[in-house]
């Protein structure tokens, strides 16, 4: 006080939050009479736009490498995001209708100031449906046999037991003709589909 005898009292110099604080100073005089001076502290809002954790349809991802694969079937994937601060928001783009191959997902953190924000990219790889088309093995009544090979069986036989499976386990097989036989040349098919739903018949 510019009075040696005046007493002085400071309020609001702690606990200060972000944004305008005010700082009051009481200045009591020595007839007790009293005036109070304020001023104000702006606190600024933080400019930190890091992430603290990313996870990937509940999996974490290191911030290192934020890359994921996924299945042939996934046609989106939950993206939850984390910020540092936690008065910055997190916003996500990009992790709906996937196409097969790589797709970029964006975690967009704004920081509390409103003003600074950074783009993070997620890589998101979905895994194409396979094409192969492959027979694996075939047997005819029990034995190995070669496709486009002739197999001989006793006369009045109008049925054989064919098992045949592809080479990839996703693919399905399906066979024609091995039943309703009659004397002479039949054809029996093996048709082999693809996960992506291609196929390639085999007799």
């Amino acid at each position: 006080a510019s009075d040696v005898n005046a007493s002085t009292q400071v309020f609001g110099v702690s606990g200060l939050v972000v944004g305008l604080n005010t700082v009051s100073v009481l200045v009591t005089a020595e007839d007790q009479s009293s005036r109070v001076y304020e001023f104000q502290v702006r606190v600024a809002r933080s400019n930190n736009t890091g992430l603290l954790s990313v996870s990937v349809a509940g999996v974490a991802l290191s911030l290192a490498d934020l890359a994921v694969t996924v299945a042939p079937a996934v046609s989106s994937v939950e993206v939850s995001a984390v910020a540092s601060d936690g008065d910055a928001s997190v916003s996500v783009s990009g992790n709906t209708a996937l196409s097969f191959g790589l797709n970029i997902v964006e975690v967009r953190v704004v920081a509390a100031d409103g003003v600074a924000s950074r783009v993070y990219q997620v890589a998101v790889t979905r895994t194409p449906y396979s094409s192969d088309k492959r027979l694996g093995s075939l047997r005819v009544n029990g034995v190995v046999t070669a496709v486009g090979s002739t197999v001989s069986v006793e006369p009045g036989v109008t049925a054989v037991s064919v098992v045949a499976s592809a080479v990839d386990p996703d693919a399905s097989v399906d066979v024609f003709g091995a039943s309703g036989l009659v004397a002479g040349d039949n054809t029996v098919s093996v048709r082999v589909t693809a996960e992506d739903q291609s196929s390639r018949v085999y007799e």
